[in-house]
């Protein structure tokens, strides 16, 4: 049996996304689930990407900005 431990909201602002990578770091976590409309998901992303973390996506419907242009208005 594997005991996956996936850390949640990567890319929501810099000092969480910090947090994550130190749990990256010391094999404390298996994964990350990246929220994508978070103020450092850019960031956050490519981060991870260059340092080949798993990484899903955190499907975000209620908090941030949404990132549908439809529902600016």
């Amino acid at each position: 049996m594997n005991l996956i431990i996936n850390a949640d909201d990567l890319g929501w602002n810099p000092n969480r996304d910090l947090g994550i990578f130190e749990l990256f770091e010391k094999n404390a976590i298996s994964s990350a689930s990246a929220v994508v409309n978070g103020v450092n998901s850019v960031e956050a992303i490519s981060h991870a990407k260059k340092c080949k973390y798993q990484i899903g996506l955190h499907l975000n419907l209620t908090e941030g900005v949404p990132l549908n242009a439809k529902n600016l208005s």
